[in-house]
């Protein structure tokens, strides 16, 4: 929710200028910005006394060059940064959405459909993120928007390149809590399956509204994560494989983001292809009987074995006969072929010329002026026609689609939805319009019939 800038607020970063505050915690305040070419950013700043800490300065470099690493569309890549000015800041793509911690907590769990596009999503995020030897570490509710076509993940504040020097200190947690796997806790190297048990814990989130190590402490739920099973009750069957394999306790038996991203499109195209054989329905093959079949073939090969004797000589000759005997002229030589009798042939004699007269031209049709304006003006009602009958339907298609999409998401639908189905209804009006014109000038004669 976008909120007004406070007096002591700057008004512009770089070049951005700033609209308001979405958001503000404990590390500093997360502004909306837009730069020179109408691009909505939100811009992250710390606060002023984390912006003069070395370590703290050290990590926010850390994190920007981490963001900067990863493209693709289920990420807020990264737009702009100064990790050098007094107060260092970042300034990310802009995302229109909720959070799926609000969304949960509005909405409750999301459908069986809702849960698709979320796991589908986040494990494309996780497959660009990874790919690009960056590990997020932080992976929770508030880190994901839900936009109308699927996740976006954002803030890469505790995120590390793989390869890159680590800055936690022994014995120190970094990350929250509820979605840490057992490594973290035990102090562990962390690497991408931990992005994936995170993942596995975030689907059982979306699948339930509670998280799969809930208790009342602290202290219970990193008992729970380290020594119990996740609560997966309530977790759709097809996701649970998926989601017990991702929250595994030990790390190398997790499957890869490409692995969860190659198995949901797998199981997504095995259920289209089962609703379109329910849909069809499910016809028995008929089965031939191993009697049925031998008598089937006995009867051909009596066919095949008849004697010329047992055609007729009444000189009528079957379909079967003629097809054959078209069959082996075909296959004949053309110069072995019997020659056909000439039909329709004249012959002129060599000594007596041709005569041939050729038709006269016919009478041209003078101009009808206005006849030609009525076809032309039948032409673009008959256009107009063709094009809001096409068009209409198109547009609000696509408009209830964008719609269906923002409800899978749990957000608002966006406004070209709207302008679609708009345009969609007043095509089809011009068409219904257009064609009782074209209805009542042929009625009164006035456009041919």
């Amino acid at each position: 929710m976008l909120r007004p800038l406070l007096p002591d607020d700057p008004t512009a970063i770089g070049q951005f200028v700033l609209h308001g505050r979405l958001g503000e915690g404990g590390m500093g305040v997360v502004f909306q910005g837009f730069g020179p070419d109408g691009t909505v950013v939100a811009i992250k700043m710390p606060h002023t006394q984390l912006a003069r800490d070395p370590e703290f300065r050290a990590r926010f470099r850390q994190e920007v060059s981490a963001a900067q690493r990863v493209h693709g569309r289920r990420i807020a890549e990264v737009v702009d940064a100064d990790i050098e000015a007094e107060r260092p800041w970042l300034a990310n793509s802009f995302v229109s959405g909720e959070s799926m911690a609000q969304a949960i907590r509005e909405r409750g769990a999301m459908s069986s459909a809702q849960l698709y596009d979320f796991a589908s999503g986040l494990a494309e995020a996780l497959e660009c993120i990874h790919g690009a030897d960056v590990i997020h570490r932080d992976l929770k509710p508030d880190n994901i928007i839900l936009t109308w076509d699927g996740p976006r993940v954002i803030d890469f504040g505790i995120a590390r390149v793989i390869d890159a020097t680590r800055l936690t200190e022994p014995g120190r947690i970094v990350g929250t809590l509820a979605w840490m796997p057992p490594e973290v806790l035990g102090n562990q190297d962390v690497g991408p399956p931990a992005d994936i048990f995170a993942w596995g814990a975030l689907v059982a989130f979306a699948a339930t509204g509670r998280p799969p190590f809930h208790a009342d402490t602290q202290a219970a739920v990193i008992a729970r994560i380290i020594r119990d099973d996740p609560d997966l009750a309530g977790v759709p069957g097809r996701y649970r494989r998926m989601v017990v394999a991702a929250m595994a306790k030990d790390p190398d038996a997790r499957p890869t983001a490409g692995e969860l991203v190659d198995f949901l499109a797998a199981q997504a195209k095995d259920e289209r292809s089962g609703r379109r054989k329910a849909a069809a329905g499910s016809p028995t093959d008929e089965v031939t009987a191993p009697d049925e079949e031998a008598d089937a073939i006995t009867a051909v090969n009596e066919v095949a074995s008849r004697e010329p004797d047992s055609v007729p000589e009444s000189g009528e000759v079957t379909e079967v006969r003629e097809a054959e005997d078209r069959l082996v002229r075909s296959t004949q030589p053309r110069h072995n072929r019997p020659a056909l009798p000439p039909r329709n042939i004249v012959a002129t004699p060599f000594d007596r010329p041709v005569a041939t007269r050729m038709p006269s031209d016919p009478p041209v049709p003078a101009r009808d002026s206005g006849r030609r304006i009525l076809i032309d003006v039948a032409t673009i009602l008959l256009s107009l026609l063709g094009y809001g009958i096409v068009l209409g339907p198109i547009a609000i298609v696509r408009g209830h689609r964008q719609r269906v999409h923002a409800r899978r998401a749990f957000v608002a639908p966006p406004a070209s939805a709207a302008h679609l189905i708009r345009l969609g209804w007043i095509s089809l009006a011009i068409s219904v319009v257009v064609f009782v014109v074209i209805s009542l000038l042929a009625g009164v004669g006035v456009l041919p019939r």
